[in-house]
């Protein structure tokens, strides 16, 4: 640490990946090593996924922190994982705001038991809420920092306070015909736009835009759009004027644009359509590929019509995935996913530099989808790195420094940074000392010494902050201690780290007497908010997945804001309490159809089981299909296997077999509570086929089958 603290102030950007300057065009990060896959987060990735959500979850259905901040193996990027939870853990889409206004909460979508899709995340990922909403097309208002837009399963759209919990409807489109779909509202919040499909018009049947105040008053425009199944979007104009693509015959599509403000007048933009568009800050131009060649990212003048090739995609790129941007924070740049790896690219020069490698499957659920955040500072996107489709961060830059700093006495005063809709207030600095205990709001302070030399800093609410000169690391925790909850969970606790300005603590792990803190190792990285929210007097953090009667060694570190790490705690060593294992394994091999196809078994004794099957699906049986299970001859539940996890592209059936537990609440748990004695379980696949291969019942939540049992970490 001495050697890294006399570094050249200059050298430290290169070494804590804080330089963002575009690079030359990158490779294609393809076939990297089985470890650097998952980024070389080997003791995370073997972690079950059963998850114990009862010793998890706190006050009014809230989670607690489940992020940790690695480096991408790559590029060196600061990334924060911010999801820990089986399935699908996701933002809906890109061009679609993951936070609010002042980013000051995240919107992600997440499958938990008993609770809505929608939550709102904290932004140092410190504590998750639910949201009223279920539907995936969530959005945060262009008005109020504290406001959600949504429509419900009756098609009616609501408005949502998150601040107090009120909703109030704003239109019933339950009477509307056709397909329904409520898309992002206008730039000024004025305005929403909803797509209706399958309208009949003489003998056939065309698509529609809704127009409506968003205040819920006035009538709705309804404009004929033709032919089309596309998105449609707002263009970030005064005029609320929205794109979309449809046929002209022959099957081609191009690319239109709509002027409500004109009576829905439409005309075309230019004869490619675009995919995945994403529209500049100043509402001029579009990126977005197109249907054509050469496969490419384009910039489109929305105004002439003329596009520009920006960045070329090789085929190796364009067999990968990708191809989605965002174009949010400034006219000079963007960002955007092409094959398997997300780029800041330069919208002048296309010059493109690689941030990191999501190393995600790119099917239909699991794209990465980059989106900014309000400043820049941070990239929001998914990844199946580690098995789940969860919640990543990508640190871009750190935040804007303050602007003229000056000082008159023992009083400094600076102006606000150029960027600073995420700025939660400052900081000041007496050397590489923090002499302010939290962000300060006004942009002034007084100093205790007149010739001092201070830095002052912006502080996000994420807890990033500017530049500052200081390289000393933070006292290590103390009082390590791991309380067993469950053979397969541990809760680990330790004493803050006595210092003002600590962002974070990271808790490593490893099975056996000795565990470094190196990222191999990383388990978590709560906030050290978590404590203070809370009124706790300690940090804690819950390690699941674990294996019943297994050591494993702990160890806490310390990160303040400028990045610095403390020496590690001293170690603590726990062993996870024995189970008395239950382990039974059938050979089924009967077809799933509309026929029960029943397996029979004798349990020992009375225990909660997990049910694993294995499952091969025949055609399009793959694609959403459910299962009917029936235990004892009861009414039958619906189970949602995860097909996804052999399905390519969008969707795209596949004959793999993968394995899945049955879920006991249809949604979350795994979990069956049975008595000893004999059982027997039907399983139906209504209206699909497929096969159910095999059934392993066990009480051991640390059992993995061999074969596919989560998303691949790679495209």
């Amino acid at each position: 640490m001495k050697a890294l603290r006399n570094l050249p102030r200059l050298l430290w950007p290169l070494l804590l990946g804080w330089m963002t300057s575009p690079a030359p065009a990158a490779p294609e990060p393809s076939h990297l090593p089985a470890e650097d896959r998952i980024d070389q987060l080997s003791e995370l990735a073997s972690r079950r996924h059963i998850k114990p959500y009862e010793l998890l979850e706190i006050a009014d259905g809230e989670y607690p922190s489940e992020r940790v901040i690695f480096r991408d193996v790559k590029t060196g990027t600061v990334i924060w994982k911010m999801s820990h939870n089986p399935g699908y853990n996701y933002h809906a889409y890109s061009n679609l705001r993951v936070w609010n206004l002042d980013g000051s909460r995240l919107l992600l979508l997440s499958t938990r038991p008993k609770q809505p899709r929608a939550w709102l995340v904290s932004p140092n990922g410190d504590r998750w809420m639910p949201t009223p909403s279920d539907d995936t097309w969530t959005y945060w208002s262009e008005l109020d920092k504290d406001h959600l837009i949504y429509a419900d399963t009756h098609r009616r759209i609501f408005e949502n306070d998150v601040s107090t919990g009120k909703s109030r409807q704003l239109w019933d489109l339950s009477q509307e015909p056709g397909e329904l779909k409520l898309f992002r509202p206008s730039l000024d919040g004025k305005k929403f736009l909803v797509r209706q499909l399958g309208v009949p018009v003489g003998d056939t049947k065309h698509s529609f835009a809704l127009v409506m105040n968003a205040d819920g008053t006035g009538a709705i425009q309804r404009i004929d759009l033709g032919v089309m199944d596309g998105q449609i979007w707002f263009l970030k104009r005064a005029d609320h004027s929205f794109t979309f693509n449809r046929s002209e015959g022959g099957g081609d599509r191009a690319q239109w644009m709509c002027e409500p403000e004109k009576d829905g007048a439409i005309h075309q933009i230019g004869p490619y359509m675009f995919y995945h568009p994403s529209i500049s800050p100043l509402g001029t131009r579009a990126a977005s590929g197109q249907a054509r060649t050469p496969k490419a990212l384009w910039t489109t003048d929305l105004d002439t019509g003329s596009s520009k090739q920006l960045v070329f995609v090789s085929d190796e790129e364009s067999r990968v995935g990708g191809g989605h941007f965002s174009w949010a924070v400034d006219e000079k740049w963007l960002v955007g996913s092409i094959g398997n790896g997300i780029y800041e690219v330069q919208v002048d020069s296309g010059e493109r530099r690689l941030l990191c490698v999501p190393n995600t499957q790119h099917s239909a659920r699991a794209e990465s989808e980059p989106e900014s955040s309000p400043d820049g500072t941070k990239v929001a996107y998914n990844s199946t790195m580690l098995g789940d489709c969860d919640a990543y961060i990508a640190v871009q830059k750190l935040p804007d420094p303050p602007r003229n700093v000056r000082r008159e006495g023992r009083t400094l005063t600076w102006d606000p940074p150029e960027h600073a809709r995420e700025l939660a207030g400052y900081g000041v600095y007496r050397g590489a000392e923090c002499i302010t205990a939290g962000p300060i709001q006004e942009p002034h302070c007084w100093v205790p010494a007149e010739k001092e030399s201070y830095t002052v800093v912006a502080i996000e609410r994420s807890g990033l902050q500017s530049p500052c000169p200081d390289h000393e690391p933070p006292p290590a925790p103390s009082g390590l201690t791991a309380t067993a909850k469950s053979p397969f969970a541990l809760r680990v606790s330790w004493q803050p780290s006595r210092a003002r300005d600590v962002s974070y603590y990271n808790v490593y792990c490893s099975a056996g007497a000795e565990t470094a803190p190196v990222q191999k190792n990383r388990l978590a990285s709560p906030a050290e908010t978590h404590s203070h929210d809370w009124g706790l007097s300690e940090m804690h953090f819950l390690d699941w997945g674990l294996q019943q009667d297994t050591q494993y060694t702990y160890v806490v570190t310390a990160v303040d804001r400028a990045g610095n790490e403390s020496a590690p705690s001293p170690p603590l060593t726990v062993r996870t309490p024995a189970i008395h294992r239950v382990f039974q394994h059938l050979a089924v091999d009967k077809p799933l159809g509309n026929t029960p196809a029943e397996i029979a078994f004798d349990l020992p004794q009375d225990d909660h089981y997990l049910v694993w099957i294995e499952l091969q699906g025949e055609g399009g049986a793959v694609k959403q299909q459910s299962l009917r299970v029936s235990w004892d001859g009861a009414r039958p539940a619906v189970d949602f296997p995860m097909w996804d996890y052999v399905t390519t592209g969008h969707d795209n059936p596949s004959a793999t077999a993968f394995f899945d537990t049955l879920k006991s609440d249809s949604q979350c748990n795994p979990w069956y509570e049975l008595k000893a004695g004999p059982h027997r379980v039907a399983l139906t696949m209504p209206g699909g086929k497929g096969t159910l291969l095999s059934l392993t019942i066990t009480n051991d939540a640390g059992y993995l089958p061999d074969g596919i049992t989560s998303f691949r970490n790679s495209p």
